[in-house]
């Protein structure tokens, strides 16, 4: 197995399932020092796959590649460093297929992201067909479009030299080992906690409704629709939509932590963005704990 973007929050996370699965695991990262699995059967790669197209794998014929390295980060770093983000992740996925040309791949799956949905104006969850009636013209998401065009270039890739590809479109992934840097709200917010905050004031009013999935069922999900799916695109998210502020309201009464919202109600702000997961439903048994369970385990 060759998992890219493996010192990331859900790359060491899948790297982690695969060698409890009995894998033997080529992790390739930026550097090692963010990767903290260490075992016979986990090899190291240290890449920068954004300069090196240049790559000898050794023996790794017949091996799936869970393609997860990506620039990434908060909302405002996306906003300050969108052509940044654009070119260096086309540039990312070009050189990985470039160095595996030569190499025979069983199957090939990228992890692209729910993002490539933002500017889609539907009010029902979101199937994976329907991005087939949004044109990117003059795109201002440098990262949702990198993964619109990545996702292009790995069904190139895999058309060209007959490789099964998934492309997978995950929804927002929660549970420990996901980094605060990234200012993502969960993570966030537990840092806080952890700082041991009594009193916690957050940005907005919280009325936006989501679905999370936790990152282990995430990962058996993942892993169950690989091996039940030869190719196409599914959503992969959470299936319990719940308002931003009845999920913090969740973390505020098993922590103890008085957690509140800066902004009052507006209902003409209120944002609703779930995906539609029945496609892969119908393939694996789902998985999908709920956010109570979950969130009393993070915060032990």
């Amino acid at each position: 197995m060759i998992v890219t973007g493996a010192g990331g929050f859900v790359g060491q996370k899948l790297c982690q399932r695969l060698y409890d699965l009995g894998s033997n695991v080529t992790a390739v990262v930026r550097s090692i020092d963010k990767f903290p699995l260490q075992s016979p059967r986990i090899k190291i790669f240290e890449i920068d796959l954004c300069k090196d197209n240049n790559i000898f794998w050794g023996n790794q014929n017949n091996s799936y590649v869970f393609h997860l390295a990506a620039l990434d980060g908060g909302s405002g770093y996306k906003n300050e460093h969108k052509e940044e983000i654009y070119k260096k992740n086309i540039t990312i996925t070009k050189n990985l297929l470039y160095s595996l040309e030569s190499v025979r791949i069983a199957k090939f799956i990228y992890i692209s992201s729910a993002e490539v949905y933002l500017k889609l104006k539907i009010r029902n969850k979101v199937k994976e067909n329907d991005l087939k009636k949004f044109s990117w013209v003059k795109p201002d998401h440098g990262y949702a479009y990198s993964k619109f065009c990545c996702e292009k270039l790995v069904q190139s890739f895999g058309k060209k030299w007959e490789v099964p590809v998934l492309i997978i479109r995950p929804g927002n992934i929660y549970g420990p080992g996901d980094s605060p840097k990234r200012k993502r709200l969960i993570p966030y917010l537990l840092e806080r906690i952890k700082n041991g905050e009594q009193k916690i004031i957050l940005k907005g009013n919280g009325q936006n409704i989501r679905s999370f999935l936790y990152i282990e069922d995430y990962i058996e999900n993942l892993l169950s629709l690989t091996e039940h799916a030869r190719d196409g695109i599914f959503n992969l998210s959470g299936e319990n939509p719940i308002s931003i502020k009845d999920f913090v309201g969740i973390i505020a009464q098993q922590s103890g932590r008085k957690i509140e919202f800066e902004d009052k109600f507006d209902p003409s702000k209120k944002d609703i963005f779930l995906l539609d997961n029945r496609k892969a439903r119908k393939l694996i048994n789902w998985q999908d704990s709920t956010y109570e369970k979950r969130i009393k385990e993070m915060l032990k």
